[in-house]
C-alpha cells in the first residue's frame, strides 16, 4: 500500500500523473489487496479535486491583472 501513497508524487515528473498512476494501480491490483478499493477511491478523489483546484488557481493567477501590478 505504500506504493499507492507514493504514486501521487508522480505529478512532479509528468502533469496529471498523480491521477493516472493510482488509477492504474487500482485497476490492476484491486482484487489482490484487501482494503485497496476504499483507499484508492479516497486517493483518487483527493488528487482529482487537488488537480482541478491547482489548475484553476494557476489560471486565475496568470490572467488576473492585479497580480502583475507592482504597486
Amino acid at each position: 500500500m505504500v506504493i499507492f501513497h507514493l504514486s501521487v508524487l508522480a505529478f512532479l515528473v509528468i502533469p496529471l500523473r498523480n491521477i493516472r498512476m493510482p488509477l492504474i494501480l487500482w485497476v490492476h491490483k484491486k482484487e489482490k489487496v484487501i482494503g485497496l478499493n476504499t483507499l484508492s477511491k479516497n486517493v483518487l478523489n483527493f488528487q482529482i479535486v487537488r488537480s482541478i483546484l491547482s489548475f484553476t488557481m494557476m489560471i486565475i493567477l496568470v490572467t488576473d491583472p492585479k497580480y502583475f501590478s507592482i504597486v
